[in-house]
């Protein structure tokens, strides 16, 4: 927007991808669309846990632009009772939906129940504790029809040793 000064430390477009060492059972293993940050807090979804519910139904008009696999997504542990949608036009980023609106221009479409959010301050923090990566995200990370596979996937996007990550069983200790 003209005149608005974007914060250079915003993450927000790009996606979290959990750290090792971070074993908090909301975010293991996790690669988190983060949709907002600003020094007012943080918001994302969780991209990468399919619940066993299926999507097609609960509204109706949108069952024919539902990205595979047509299931509701577990966004994050705040709100569970509150839907999020995102949808994309051709190849652009991901946006936010309003799902009680016209469908317009989408032509795909996530259902999510709850997000992702942070305090004022908290993301900035967590980042700087080195408990999330922060990786350039591509259009299809949302909408992927591999979502069991995409923590894996987005790790070998990841630059250096980084990289490594991907190659770490869910218990290291096991190894």
């Amino acid at each position: 927007m003209p005149g608005v000064q974007e914060d250079p430390r915003s993450v927000a477009g790009s996606l979290l991808v959990s750290a090792a060492h971070l074993i908090d059972p909301n975010f293991r293993r996790t690669v988190v669309l983060v949709l907002e940050h600003t020094p007012e807090g943080a918001l994302g979804v969780v991209l990468n846990e399919p619940l066993d519910l299926d999507a097609r139904g609960i509204l109706e008009e949108w069952d024919h632009l539902l990205a595979q696999p047509p299931v509701v997504f577990r966004g994050g542990p705040v709100a569970p009772e509150v839907a999020i949608g995102l949808g994309r036009t051709g190849d652009g980023p991901p946006l936010i939906v309003d799902l009680e609106d016209d469908i317009g221009e989408i032509d795909v479409v996530r259902l999510f129940s709850g997000y992702s959010g942070w305090a004022p301050h908290q993301l900035d923090a967590e980042l700087a504790d080195n408990d999330w990566h922060v990786v350039p995200a591509h259009p299809d990370d949302a909408f992927t029809d591999d979502p069991q596979g995409l923590w894996r996937g987005v790790v070998a996007r990841m630059q250096g040793d980084d990289v490594l990550l991907s190659t770490l069983p869910m218990d290291p200790r096991l190894n």
